[in-house]
């Protein structure tokens, strides 16, 4: 029995909206867009010791990370941290990376704008343990560009505060996907963001993750209902 070309189109239009919702409830895994590539074990301490007279102490360090071979939104940042004296109240960011000239006149890069950044008051405890911070904005990261994670102390007053970065002992932070070489490490003072000589110098456990993009045959299913909707209005 046929149906016509209303008919037709419309078996069009449900299959394809069926295939749309079938494909939008298929989970999609998230991409890993960087992963630090620790050279020891350990930790950094960064933040304000104003009791024991180093309050200069550098409040908070920074890493690159190379985005190689994809474009994605970012979806989330995971860092390896615990809490070591005081009001336990830090900031993580993303920085753009700017060129920079070291105070050894060698041409580098250092943390510039900032694309996103984190507050988080009372996160951490005595404990290592992974901070996950979800993005609110999902700024795009783009292939083939230097990029920055930085966590420092907020400074309140003169109250005492040290935060421990850690270098991924164990199984804290799978250590997948990047190689360390050559990658800036940056340290903030009172002057702004500066960087590190040694090339020895470890880096703290990170990870970014990117959002995962929609599946082929989600946007497939899009195309086949616009397909079906347009032979509507021409017909």
């Amino acid at each position: 029995m046929r149906t016509g070309p209303f008919g037709y189109r419309l078996r069009i239009a449900v299959s394809a909206a069926l295939l749309l919702l079938v494909c939008v409830a298929q989970p999609v895994a998230a991409i890993m867009v960087a992963s630090s590539f620790p050279t020891g074990t350990g930790f950094h301490v960064f933040g304000f010791d104003p009791v024991h007279g180093t309050f200069d102490l550098y409040p908070g360090v920074a890493f690159e990370f190379r985005t190689h071979s994809l474009s994605a939104p970012l979806d989330s940042i995971r860092v390896s941290l615990n809490q070591f004296v005081g009001a336990n109240d830090m900031l993580i960011g993303l920085h753009e990376a700017e060129p920079y000239v070291d105070n050894f006149g060698v041409s580098t890069i250092r943390p510039g704008r900032m694309i996103e950044s984190f507050h988080l008051q009372d996160a951490l405890t005595a404990a290592s343990q992974i901070v996950t911070v979800q993005s609110v904005l999902t700024p795009l990261l783009q292939q083939d560009t230097s990029y920055f994670i930085s966590v420092s102390a907020v400074n309140n007053g003169q109250q005492r505060q040290l935060i421990r970065w850690s270098l991924g002992d164990g199984d804290e932070i799978p250590i997948i996907g990047e190689s360390d070489e050559g990658l800036v490490r940056a340290f903030l003072s009172s002057t702004g963001w500066g960087t590190y000589q040694y090339s020895g110098f470890p880096r703290g456990a990170f990870e970014v993750i990117g959002a995962p993009e929609p599946g082929a045959g989600a946007l497939l299913g899009v195309g086949l209902v616009l397909l079906a909707v347009r032979s509507r209005r021409v017909s």
